[in-house]
C-alpha cells in the first residue's frame, strides 16, 4: 500500500517504485505491466499486487476495485451487507 505521496505504508517496500511509476504514467485510477496491478484508494493512495505468472488478471483487478470501493465506503456500507 502507497500513501498519497506514493510512500510505501504497507506491505513490499520494493514494490513501491513500480507502483508509484505505474501510476505516473497517466493512470488516473488503475494500472498494470506484466506483473504488477494497482488502483488509487479514495484518498488519493495506492493498493499494488505483484501477480504470478498463472494470475487470473482480470479477477484480480476486480478485487482491487472492490477492495478500493470498500476503503472509500466502509465497513457495511456497500452491497449485501
Amino acid at each position: 500500500m502507497l500513501d498519497p505521496a506514493g510512500a510505501p505504508v504497507a506491505g513490499d517496500a520494493g514494490l513501491a517504485p513500480r507502483a508509484a511509476a505505474l501510476l505516473m504514467e497517466g493512470a488516473t485510477r488503475q494500472a498494470t505491466d506484466a506483473s504488477v496491478r494497482v488502483v488509487r484508494t479514495p484518498d488519493g493512495g495506492a493498493i499494488a499486487v505483484l501477480a504470478g505468472d498463472f494470475a487470473l488478471a482480470a479477477l484480480l483487478e476486480h478485487d482491487l476495485a472492490a477492495i478500493a470501493g470498500a476503503l472509500a465506503t466502509g465497513p457495511g456500507d456497500g452491497p449485501g451487507t
